[in-house]
């Protein structure tokens, strides 16, 4: 499996953790999770993701996209070579604010661990295989830990 596909295979995979994270606080198809660019949602997505060993570094809007940055954190942490972010972004109509409900789980977020850093044209096959690896068991244990 080349570089790109791994780092695709592994984005997919921590998709996955983070919807279901939030899953977890929608419990009916009537309930809604409130997102602005706020210190109130920050802190309550920092309650969901942090078990993921995953924390808020912060968000942006545009008229286009709401986009979230989280930071790797805790078994990430001793990765070496390892993106230090990932993004999440989600098409936004012009507004500010938007409510997420269970039926945007099954959505296709853009999901991406790829920066300047840390990116399949720029570092090796070699480095990215050897991180992705240690993501991915650090993603296991995260796993098993929520």
């Amino acid at each position: 499996m080349g570089s790109y596909e791994l780092i695709k295979d592994f984005e997919g995979k921590l998709e996955a953790q983070i919807k279901g994270a939030f899953r977890k606080e929608l419990y009916t198809d009537d309930d809604e999770f409130y997102i602005a660019a706020d210190y109130d949602t920050k802190c309550r997505i920092m309650n969901l993701v942090d078990a993921l060993d995953l924390s808020v570094y912060g968000m942006s809007v545009t008229e286009a996209e709401f986009t979230v940055t989280f930071e790797f954190v805790g078994e990430y942490d001793a990765i070496l070579d390892k993106p230090s972010y990932c993004k999440i972004s989600w098409n936004n109509d012009g507004e500010y604010d938007f409510y997420l409900r269970k039926d945007s789980l099954d959505e296709d977020w853009w999901l991406s661990i790829r920066d300047v850093e840390f990116n399949h044209i720029d570092v090796s096959e070699d480095i990215i295989d050897k991180t992705i690896g240690k993501m991915s068991e650090a993603l296991l244990m995260t796993s098993l830990k929520s």
